[in-house]
């Protein structure tokens, strides 16, 4: 038994009048024998059905102070989960998250050990290549369907991704990936109609539909009897024809939408996003010119990429709910509207802050949805993300004094600055690099403070019981339909990454075999797609 596994870790396990009772013990039992900090029970009752308003309040009358870092639980049928999950961005995983990580004596991938039903590739790890056609854009639409159902996104190629997706089987990743690689049993190459297709219809479909045939020839071309931009174009129009999946969630309803002009999506997903609006109860209106957004009154939701757009202006000067694509598929999440003032990262981005140089960033003793926030707002500043701390790292986020990389950077590396995530946020927030010394972000327990220091909760509104009654109206029984050794230095460009310090990705987290953390990284330089700013 590993007895300092859970050290200074807080947990709160949900009692499920479903749930065997000897497990709930034995969870219990287990925490403690590896060191965990605080064991919280919470017991459901079978009358809990709350609005989104309703249980972040009970949720923080709770638990504000007690600085949770995990809540397991085998199923999401506890009045709070969105809030936790999605808002606070606490990792709930079920028990067998627990007995694997002390078996194998590392904190495990928490994304694996999702008990949210929505989450169909949660035992995925996804390179998306990007190439010229393939707008900035696209590519973060992909990469937030991927991680929206619980898969991971990675921007280095090793041969522990599962899925490689490509629009062409002529593309240079592609062929110099098949190369390098002897053994592509375990990896499928696939389409990106299979990503919408796993959205739209809410399951897991088999790749055979949409994988991509790559024979490479001796001279080191690829060589296929079918045509790729063909065989492409008849897969988008029969997902196009496939239906979503039904819901009765009717929560853009009474929001009306305009896409900008100058997000570049491509025809397929700008044809998908409408789908989704309608799907969900919102209406959407195409437009010319600047003179459609300022004469319509009805118009009140603006999807953007960048703050440097006449759209963008014009709808902020109008004071209409100005969002992003990440935006777009949180509120999916939270199957609940939401403002995308509500969080900093919601609203179309602002300018990099950073050069890439200044901003190599690692953090520790971050999980799950966490990393993946870190992440993408560290590329958003224009830094990257590493997994591991080495001399090249210039900032090392904590999120409590504890652990090798604090120590090896507070005691071995003076040129590492040392912060809270409050120095990243703010930031951002404030358009500007903040001296890393402040008081304020050398607080390394300011998660015991209050649930408002948690990561995410920076934003320029908070929602208003007014508003989520009128949010909750359109809701029907959420909980219900629901039911829903430390890695390798990589840096990330968008930086998708969920793997946690001594992260082992288990492919099927229901085998029990050994799985060895041994990685080989194929360093073809070729491999690497080009990186493109927001």
């Amino acid at each position: 038994m590993v007895s300092k596994l859970f050290a200074h870790l807080n947990f709160l396990i949900i009692d499920d009048d479903n749930e065997n009772k000897g497990n709930i013990q034995n969870v219990n039992d287990t925490l403690k024998d590896a060191g965990c900090e605080n064991i919280y029970t919470y017991i459901t009752t079978s009358t809990e059905i709350l609005d989104l308003n309703d249980s972040k309040q009970m949720f923080i009358k709770e638990y504000d102070t007690k600085d949770l870092h995990f809540i397991v639980s085998n199923n999401i049928n506890f009045p709070f989960y969105r809030v936790a999950a999605f808002d606070y961005l606490i990792p709930v995983v079920t028990t067998f998250w627990v007995k694997e990580c002390v078996e194998r004596n590392h904190l495990l991938r928490t994304l694996n050990f999702s008990p949210d039903p929505r989450h169909i590739l949660k035992d995925t790890t996804i390179y998306i290549a990007r190439n010229l056609t393939m707008s900035n854009a696209d590519y973060r639409f992909y990469t937030e369907i991927v991680t929206s159902l619980g898969g991971m996104c990675v921007e280095s190629l090793t041969n522990k991704i599962t899925h490689l997706v490509a629009t062409s089987n002529s593309n240079p990743v592609v062929i110099n990936f098949c190369q390098a690689v002897k053994n592509l049993d375990n990896i499928k190459i696939v389409y990106p109609t299979w990503l919408i297709h796993c959205f739209k219809t809410q399951q897991y479909i088999k790749e055979s539909t949409h994988q991509i045939e790559v024979n490479i020839t001796s001279n080191g071309s690829s060589q296929s009897n079918i045509n790729s931009d063909e065989r492409i174009e008849d897969l988008w129009d029969e997902v196009e024809s496939k239906s979503i999946h039904p819901s009765t969630l009717q929560y853009l309803q009474g929001h009306k939408f305009i896409v900008d002009l100058e997000l570049s999506l491509s025809s397929q997903l700008y044809s998908f996003l409408i789908q989704l609006i309608k799907h969900y109860g919102g209406s959407f209106l195409p437009y010319i010119d600047i003179n459609d957004i300022e004469t319509n009154k009805q118009i009140d939701c603006f999807i953007g990429g960048s703050i440097n757009t006449k759209g963008y202006e014009t709808c902020e000067k109008k004071g209409l709910h100005t969002g992003n694509i990440i935006w777009f598929f949180n509120i999916w999440s939270f199957q609940s509207f939401l403002p995308p003032q509500k969080k900093i990262i919601w609203s179309p981005f602002k300018h990099k802050i950073f050069k890439s140089k200044d901003l190599l960033l690692s953090h520790t003793n971050y999980f799950g949805q966490e990393r993946i926030y870190i992440q993408k707002l560290t590329e958003l500043l224009g830094g990257s993300t590493t997994t591991s701390l080495s001399s090249r790292n210039t900032h090392l986020l904590a999120k409590f004094p504890y652990g090798k990389k604090f120590v090896n950077a507070v005691t071995k590396k003076p040129n590492c600055k040392v912060v809270n995530h409050l120095w990243l946020e703010k930031c951002y927030d404030q358009g500007k690099v903040l001296d890393a010394t402040l008081k304020d972000f050398k607080d390394y327990d300011i998660g015991k403070k209050s649930l408002s220091s948690f990561l995410n909760q920076i934003g320029k509104v908070d929602l208003t019981v007014e508003e989520n009654k009128l949010t909750s109206s359109k809701l029907v029984n959420s909980q219900s339909i629901l039911n829903d050794s430390i890695s390798s230095d990589e840096d990330t460009d968008l930086g998708f990454s969920t793997a946690n310090e001594n992260d082992t990705t288990i492919p099927d987290v229901n085998k029990s075999a050994p799985v060895g953390n041994s990685s080989v990284l194929v360093s073809t330089p070729t491999l690497m797609a080009k990186k493109q700013p927001s």
